[in-house]
C-alpha cells in the first residue's frame, strides 16, 4: 500500500497443484513487493489443491496474502 494506504495494483494468482511454477511466478514479482510503501498487493488463491502445502509455502513468501478456497471451483472463482 501506498502512504495513505491505497493499493495501486493487485495481482491475482489462482494456483491449484502447481507449486514450483508458483515458487518461480512469486520470486519474479518480488520486486514489486518492496517494503511498506508498496502499491502493489499479491494475492495467491488456492484451489483446494489438498496437499498441505499451502502454510509452509507461505511461510517462505512472506508479504504475500494466501486464501485457501474450500473446493477447487475453477478459475473465476478463484479470482
Amino acid at each position: 500500500m501506498t502512504p495513505d494506504g491505497r493499493v495501486e495494483l493487485s495481482i491475482v494468482i489462482v494456483n491449484y497443484r502447481s507449486w514450483g511454477s508458483l515458487s518461480g511466478c512469486l520470486t519474479s514479482l518480488r520486486s514489486l513487493r518492496g517494503g511498506e510503501t508498496s502499491a502493489a498487493e499479491i494475492v495467491v488463491v488456492d484451489n483446494a489443491s489438498g496437499e498441505g502445502l499451502l502454510p509452509a509455502f507461505a511461510e517462505v513468501h512472506p508479504g504475500i496474502r494466501f486464501v485457501q478456497n474450500d473446493g477447487n471451483w475453477g478459475f473465476a472463482d478463484g479470482c
